[in-house]
């Protein structure tokens, strides 16, 4: 993520603290599929700049959303 550990700290207590999420929009960018389940209410994956794949966080598992990401974009170099 290119942010220390603290940083990463003070950005998941930004975007998960209570009343915070209902007033706002955010769109995050990560490689780290589990933290961006975690920390989005909606989820997506882009291959070759369009949207393959999106759901929400509720309706995907982490193994699903990594298993879908491997079949979108290709196996990890």
């Amino acid at each position: 993520s290119g942010l220390d550990p603290e940083a990463v700290e003070m950005l998941e207590q930004a975007l998960l603290s209570p009343g915070e999420r209902e007033r706002r929009t955010v769109v995050m960018t990560t490689h780290n599929l589990e933290r961006g389940l975690t920390l989005g209410d909606r989820v997506a994956i882009l291959s070759y700049g369009r949207i393959a794949f999106q759901g929400t966080r509720g309706g995907v598992t982490a193994a699903g959303l990594r298993d879908a990401y491997t079949r979108l974009t290709g196996p990890a170099s």
